[in-house]
C-alpha cells in the first residue's frame, strides 16, 4: 500500500533510509512552536518543495468549520526555505522526508474527519431534545425584536446612520471582516449590509424578499429590521442567524446528516415555490417587489448598460426572459418555455445555507437575487454558483427531484455558460 501511495522507489528509499537510522541526525530535528507542530501532525500544513531547500506551504482547510487558531494567523500560501542561519555548516533536513510526510496531509484530515463524525453520533439525541426549548426562545426573542425595532426606527435616519457606521467600525475590530466587503458583522446578534445607490435595488429586494418570506413560510431566515440610505449609500440592517456555513461543515456531516439537511431543505422551498404572488403585479419573471431583476447569473450574459446598472427586466412573459438568455453565436440553444412561475431564492450555495454544531439547517440568507423565476432557476442557479463540490451538486439533486425533472434545462444553461463564460 505504501507503494502505491509514493510510488515503488521512493518506498524503497525510505525503507534504506529508516533502516540506517539516518532520520534521527540532528539536522532532522524540526522545532516548531507547539500550536504549529500540532497542526502539521493533523495535517493542516502540507509543504510542497522547488529549487533544493526552497518550498512552499499551503494550508488544508479540509474538514472544519472549527480549525486550529494558528490557520488564522499565517498566509493561504506562502515561500520559504531551509537556510544555516547560524553558519555553523549544519546540514538542512532532509527536504524530499519532508516531502513525503506532505504527502499524507490531505488523508490525514479525512482521518481526523472520520473520527469527528463518529464522535458526533450520541449528541443527536440531545439536540433533538433541545429542540422544542430553542423554538420556544425564538418566539420570544421575536417579540422583543418586534418590539425594538418600532422603537429604533422612531430615531431619525441621520442618527441611525452615524450609529450604524460606528458599529460597522466597532464590528470590523471585534469580529474582523467577512468575506464581502458590503456586509459587516455587527454587536448585538446584527449584520449591516451597505452599498452604493447605484445598486440600490439589490438590497431594496432582499428587505422585501425577507419580510415577504417571512409573512408566508417557516423558512429560517434573517429580520430585516432597518432599510435606509444616505446621499451615496443604502443600508439593510438584520438580524444575525447563528450558525455555520455549509461549505465549512460539509466535509464532517455523515450521509445521515446530509440526508436529514436534504429533507429539510426540500421542505423549506417547496414553502417558498408556494409564497402567493401579490395581486395586481403585471410581470411574470420578476424581483420580490415586481420590478427589476438583480441576478448574477443574467448580469454575466450581458454587456454592461450604463443606463440599466446591475439589474435586467422585468420580463412580462417567459419567451422575453428565455430570449434575453440567449446567446447571438449560439442560436439553436434557447429554453424551453411552459414553466411555471415560483419564488426563488437564487442563490443557493454552500455560503448561503447556514447550519448548527450538529448539521441541521439553521437559515438561509442572502436574499438580493429573490424574485419569480421559472421553476428550474434555483436548480440551475445552484449548478451555476458551484461546479466542482460533487457532494453538495449531489445533494441539490436530491433536494429538487421532487418538484421535477429539470436535466434539460441544466444542459441548456450548461452549453450557454461553457461559451458565454
Amino acid at each position: 500500500m505504501l507503494g502505491a501511495f509514493l510510488t515503488p522507489e521512493v518506498r524503497d528509499r525510505l525503507l534504506s533510509d529508516a533502516e540506517n537510522e539516518s532520520y534521527d541526525r540532528i539536522e532532522n530535528h524540526w522545532l516548531l512552536r507547539r500550536s504549529a507542530a500540532d497542526a502539521f501532525a493533523q495535517g493542516y500544513f502540507q509543504l510542497s518543495f522547488y529549487k533544493k531547500s526552497k518550498y512552499e506551504v499551503s494550508k488544508i482547510l479540509t474538514g472544519g468549520p472549527r480549525y486550529p487558531p494558528i490557520l488564522d494567523q499565517v498566509k493561504d500560501f506562502r515561500r520559504a526555505s531551509f537556510v544555516d542561519s547560524s553558519r555553523s555548516n549544519i546540514n538542512i533536513p532532509k527536504c524530499w522526508a519532508l516531502e513525503i510526510l506532505s504527502r499524507f496531509a490531505i488523508p490525514l484530515r479525512w482521518t481526523y474527519i472520520a473520527q469527528e463524525i463518529a464522535g458526533k453520533q450520541h449528541k443527536q439525541s440531545y439536540a433533538a431534545f433541545l429542540s422544542p426549548f430553542s423554538s420556544t426562545l425564538t418566539l420570544l426573542s421575536d417579540t422583543y425584536t418586534t418590539i425594538l425595532k418600532t422603537l429604533w426606527l422612531l430615531v431619525p435616519g441621520a442618527m441611525r446612520i452615524r450609529m450604524y457606521r460606528s458599529l460597522a467600525s466597532l464590528g470590523a475590530r471585534m469580529y474582523g471582516f467577512t468575506d464581502s466587503p458590503n456586509v459587516q458583522q455587527l454587536p448585538f446578534g446584527l449584520y449591516l449590509k451597505r452599498v452604493s445607490l447605484a445598486r440600490r435595488e439589490s438590497l431594496v429586494n432582499e428587505h422585501a424578499a425577507l419580510e415577504l418570506v417571512r409573512r408566508h413560510t417557516n423558512v429560517p431566515v434573517p429580520r430585516a429590521l432597518d432599510l435606509i440610505s444616505d446621499s451615496s449609500n443604502i443600508y439593510l440592517l438584520t438580524t444575525r442567524i447563528p450558525g455555520y456555513k455549509l461549505g465549512l461543515c460539509i466535509d464532517t456531516m455523515s450521509d445521515e446528516d446530509t440526508a436529514q439537511l436534504v429533507h429539510e431543505l426540500r421542505r423549506h422551498i417547496a414553502a417558498l415555490r408556494v409564497v402567493p404572488r401579490p395581486l395586481g403585479w403585471k410581470y411574470a419573471i420578476s424581483s420580490a417587489v415586481d420590478g427589476p431583476c438583480f441576478d448574477y447569473r443574467i448580469n454575466a450574459a450581458l454587456d454592461y448598460d450604463e443606463n440599466r446598472g446591475d439589474v435586467v427586466g422585468p420580463f412580462l412573459s417567459e419567451d422575453d426572459f428565455n430570449e434575453t438568455l440567449r446567446c447571438g453565436a449560439l442560436p439553436e440553444v434557447v429554453h424551453r418555455g411552459g414553466h411555471k412561475m415560483v419564488f426563488t431564492h437564487g442563490d443557493l450555495n454552500l455560503r448561503n445555507i447556514l447550519v448548527d454544531g450538529h448539521g441541521r439547517l439553521a437559515g438561509i440568507v442572502d436574499w438580493e437575487n429573490a424574485g419569480w423565476f421559472p421553476e428550474y432557476w434555483d436548480y440551475t442557479k445552484a449548478y451555476f454558483v458551484t461546479k466542482l463540490d460533487q457532494r453538495w451538486l449531489r445533494m441539490v439533486d436530491d433536494v429538487f427531484r421532487q418538484f421535477g425533472d429539470f436535466g434539460q434545462e441544466l444542459q441548456t444553461e450548461r452549453e450557454l455558460w461553457n461559451y458565454c463564460f
